[in-house]
């Protein structure tokens, strides 16, 4: 967490929205200060200078710094080695590793959510965590790159919205395609792409070959690394909290934390939701049962009394043009502490070949399209923007045995929808999900797609790692 002072300041400001703050967790920096920055930001950020850049940020973001003004490297947010049992040098081996000309090498193993940006005197570049959970977006005429699109935009002065941003015009889209975002002229970074701001070009840096795997081998090396993560995570002293329900994805997670699930605390949340209602309450009822005979320390949250009010919704529509779940939102502010780390469960489908039903009918950006609009007529500027993400991307320098169906889930998915989601719950507290490392994901790809498709990695994790969490019903239904 930042300095003393600058969270005073913040805790005053918070506090009068119930902890709702505009640009929560979030930063922005530029090789050229923008003129208007002051009027974006909170009053309660941190400046500081990163080489040739100057960065603002939220006090709540760590900051990690190692290197000079003429060459040098910084980590923002928070970011775990599993391979070392102390991070307290992480940043100085980053930094040596890339001296060495090995930095992808260790990017591919770190897990967390994360930026990583780095200096010298031929560039300044930028690349995030394996999903780009962290995201980072830049401004296509100014040297300047943010983690929030609108922030971006604000900072340069330039809130146009594009097509997208437009709701009366857009298409009803999960999230914007290929590089494009609400804002004309902000752009996008997705997973496994290396930006030099300078010149805001694109290299990419994964995924890397990989070779076949059987499940089991899979499900060990899965095991092992995230668990290895974990037990790093709980080392931070911060409050770790996870959401425990009767899904499926849930119980990996669950399984996943049995060396550390003494040292976190798990939530369930309850609402009145009519068409819904019976799942809701199964959440409720297996989460208290699974707690009870685990020895968990749970707790259900009533939404009943946590909607926005009208100044927390204008925050919320700043912050995001996509609406996930500000109701929750609200609720996790008021509940957890501001360094509280939230464990989701997501991602697992990437690894269980989401998008295999559907195979490659036509060129690849038509492909990206017709999903990304649900079988409704394709726009011919939906197509065009997927295949300029391609070209910017160098998609084709993708190992032909990763297939098509799983980028677009990595890249796009994972790359879009989701940073728009944690950008609401950024209000409440950070977020890292147990299997966010490139090594983690090729391993989970490295299986056949029909043993993928059909989830047995995963129900090899949970066997593997704490069988008896299947003893309760996953969803209605024994397994």
């Amino acid at each position: 967490m930042g300095d003393d002072d600058a969270l005073e300041r913040r805790s005053v400001v918070a506090g009068a929205h119930g902890g709702v703050v505009p640009f929560a967790r979030s930063w922005v920096l530029s090789l050229g200060p923008p003129a208007i920055l002051s009027k974006s930001i909170g009053s309660f950020w941190v400046q500081r200078a990163l080489g040739p850049a100057a960065l603002w940020h939220d006090p709540c973001l760590e900051v990690r710094v190692a290197g000079d003004h003429d060459r040098g490297m910084a980590l923002l947010g928070l970011a775990i080695d599993p391979d070392l049992t102390d991070q307290t040098d992480l940043i100085d081996r980053l930094s040596a590793a890339w001296h060495a000309g090995s930095l992808d090498d260790h990017l591919d193993r770190l897990n967390g959510r994360y930026v990583c940006a780095y200096w010298n005197a031929d560039g300044f570049w930028l690349q995030s965590d394996a999903v780009a959970m962290r995201g980072i977006y830049w401004h296509a005429h100014e040297p300047v790159a943010g983690g929030n699109p609108r922030l971006v935009a604000e900072a340069v002065d330039d809130v146009r919205p594009s097509y997208y941003g437009q709701r009366e015009t857009s298409p009803k889209v999960w999230t914007t395609p290929g590089r494009r975002t609400q804002m004309l002229n902000v752009w996008r970074l997705g997973p496994n792409v290396e930006l030099e701001l300078r010149g805001r070009t694109a290299r990419r840096v994964g995924p890397v070959p990989h070779t076949p795997s059987t499940v089991d081998d899979a499900a060990d090396k899965v095991r092992d690394e995230a668990g290895r993560f974990l037990d790093q995570l709980c080392r931070t002293e911060r409050p770790i909290v996870a959401s425990l329900t009767a899904g499926f994805d849930s119980r990996v997670t669950l399984a996943l934390t049995r060396r550390t699930a003494e040292r976190m605390s798990w939530f369930t949340y309850q609402l009145e939701r009519p068409t819904m209602q019976a799942d809701v309450d199964r959440d409720v009822t297996v989460a208290t049962e699974l707690a009870a005979r685990f020895g968990l320390d749970h707790r259900v949250l009533d939404l009943s009394d946590s909607w926005p009010t009208k100044a927390q919704a204008a925050i919320f529509a700043r912050n995001t043009h996509r609406q996930h779940g500000r109701q929750v939102s609200v609720k996790y502010a008021a509940t957890f502490p501001l360094d509280a780390i939230h464990v989701r469960s997501n991602l697992y489908e990437l690894g269980r070949f989401y998008y295999g039903a559907f195979p490659i009918d036509a060129p690849i950006a038509e492909w990206m399209a017709t999903r990304l609009l649900k079988g409704r007529s394709v726009d011919a500027s939906v197509i065009a923007d997927y295949s300029d993400q391609l070209h910017f991307s160098d998609y084709a320098a993708v190992p032909e045995e990763y297939a098509v169906q799983d980028m677009f889930y990595w890249e796009t998915r994972l790359g879009g929808w989701m940073q728009n989601m944690l950008i609401e719950s950024d209000v409440a507290f950070d977020t890292v999900i147990p299997i966010n490392s490139r090594r983690i994901i090729r391993t989970l790809l490295s299986v056949p797609t029909k043993q993928r498709a059909e989830w047995e990695t995963f129900h090899a994790i949970i066997r593997g790692a704490w069988p008896e969490v299947l003893e309760h019903p996953i969803n209605g239904r024994r397994i």
